[in-house]
């Protein structure tokens, strides 16, 4: 068993480790989307993307059988540090 859990945290380990991989890319876009909205004037929060975001994960979640708060949560997360990148955007 212990042998079992070893092989199971391992296979964790490396999906954490590519979770990150693509946090990290998603930051560099969020970034350049930051970059443009500066350029071109735009708010940094654009309320209709973040409604079509937040029915995007919800709907995601329920077709891989997440509960939808965990969902709404991490979307949540997301955003909000988005928001931060694209406020501290030179």
């Amino acid at each position: 068993m212990n042998k079992q859990l070893e092989n199971l945290r391992t296979k964790i380990d490396e999906l954490d480790d590519n979770l990150f991989d693509i946090l990290a890319k998603r930051i560099l876009l969020v970034k350049r989307i930051g970059e443009l909205k500066k350029q071109y004037g735009l708010d940094i929060v654009d309320e209709k993307r973040k409604d079509e975001k937040i029915k995007f994960f919800l709907k995601k979640a329920k077709t891989i059988k997440l509960p939808g708060s965990f969902a709404r949560e991490f979307y949540t997360i997301i955003h909000a540090n988005s928001i931060e990148i694209q406020k501290e955007t030179k």
